[in-house]
């Protein structure tokens, strides 16, 4: 197997994947590890709460110190909210689906 290999020799991929692959532009292995996400967000750097950048997303490791509230908009569409702590600084979160 090589990188101009056809998708659709890929152990998991058959005939009806491979097609829907190949509207997306993957026609080869090659072409799948090139495919990337519409959008990707790096998580590797977590920061504290008060250093957080409020102009872009960004990963905060905390606890969930006070109760998760449950809010119904709709049928079939819930939001969780909740207050969390770093250990240092707290703030609310929501959770959507």
């Amino acid at each position: 197997m090589n990188f101009q290999t056809e998708i659709k020799y890929l152990k998991g991929v058959g005939e009806k994947r491979a097609k829907l692959l190949e509207k997306l532009g993957v026609r080869t292995v090659g072409a799948l590890l090139h495919f990337y996400p519409r959008a990707y967000e790096d998580w590797s750097q977590i920061f504290l709460i008060h250093e957080a950048p409020y102009d872009r997303p960004s990963c905060v490791k905390a606890t969930v110190t006070g109760p998760v509230t449950e809010h119904n908009v709709r049928p079939g569409m819930v939001i969780y909210k909740a207050e969390v702590s770093d250990g240092i600084n707290m703030m609310q979160i929501t959770i959507f689906k």
